[in-house]
């Protein structure tokens, strides 16, 4: 916890490390001295990096050629380009569609500057709940208003996507329905134009 490392342990006899593009000499160091520290061992500290471009598996071919790529220098134009884009496909805000859950993720711009903001965004999805409190108390919060917005007893953040919302929906209704004693109602209607996912997640309550 000094040098401010976490290693994960799958089980009793595993160490694994998570590295990436962002980890630099210093870290490296750092997790070479807590294993030497571990076992009571000196180290010697790695002063440079191997360039492994010698070693033949640098990219020799010209990358990012296409017009597009070289065609926008500002936020904005890019963000016109993108929104010429989604004209061209069928949406909720200027037709009827067929499609649910998945389609309705209408992210303004506005709404995606704080997730990409890298105090919020670089946290790593095993860190250990103690040192992610902050975390924790932005998500309660926002549970008890959807609590308070809704009516319902109890919210459950954890579904990731359209298919994973309706199936906990799902699991919802039928407890509900099973807390009334009602276990025969246990026929789900899906419409032919529903999404592929919705009759798959009634087969999967079966």
């Amino acid at each position: 916890m000094a040098l401010e490392i976490n290693f994960y342990y799958p089980d009793a006899e595993t160490v694994q490390v998570s590295l990436n593009e962002t980890t630099s000499l210093a870290d490296l160091n750092d997790i070479v001295s807590a294993f030497a520290k571990a076992v009571n061992k000196d180290f010697t500290p790695i002063t440079e990096l191997l360039d492994s471009t010698h070693l033949g598996t640098g990219r020799q071919t010209e990358f990012m050629t296409y017009e597009v790529f070289n065609s926008y220098h500002s936020e904005t134009e890019l963000m016109r380009y993108i929104k010429k884009l989604e004209r061209k496909d069928l949406a909720l805000n200027h037709s009827m569609i067929a499609l649910g859950s998945c389609t309705m993720k209408l992210n303004a711009a506005a709404e995606m500057l704080p997730l990409s903001n890298p105090q919020w965004g670089n946290i790593h999805p095993f860190v250990p709940v103690d040192q992610a409190q902050g975390y924790q108390e932005m998500l309660n919060k926002l549970e008890l208003q959807l609590n308070e917005a809704t009516g319902f007893a109890g919210t459950s953040l954890q579904p990731n996507s359209g298919a994973q919302g309706e199936f906990a929906g799902l699991m919802a209704i039928r407890a509900y329905h099973h807390s009334r004693g009602d276990h025969h109602r246990d026929i789900c209607l899906i419409p032919s134009s529903a999404h592929g996912t919705n009759p798959a997640s009634a087969v999967m309550l079966v």
